[in-house]
């Protein structure tokens, strides 16, 4: 089993990323999932969590490792406002640069 499904079976809040900078594997992945999700039997919780989730396509691994940092980042500290909207949904805005 992949470990893009191994927390996604388990929570359906749970959102699967996958940072590379190899378009081939984003497309390996995919066909992966599928294939898996069709016979794993816990795939009513992991399909809708792995739904959520989004592939990255970065320049290199040193980007990777900056955009992982940054999702990281903003998942344990959704929204830095001290004065939050209790009705707004917390976004992620990356911006890379080389």
């Amino acid at each position: 089993m992949s470990p893009y499904i191994s927390q996604a079976e388990h929570d359906v809040e749970a959102r699967p990323i996958l940072i590379t900078p190899e378009t081939s594997v984003i497309t390996a992945v995919n066909k992966a999932l599928q294939e898996q999700l069709a016979v794993l039997t816990t795939n009513a919780v992991a399909i809708p969590a792995v739904r959520t989730g989004f592939a990255v396509l970065v320049p290199d691994i040193a980007t990777a490792v900056k955009v992982s940092d940054r999702i990281s980042r903003a998942r344990d500290n959704p929204n830095p406002n001290p004065n939050p909207n209790p009705n707004a949904t917390p976004t992620l805005t990356l911006t890379l640069t080389r």
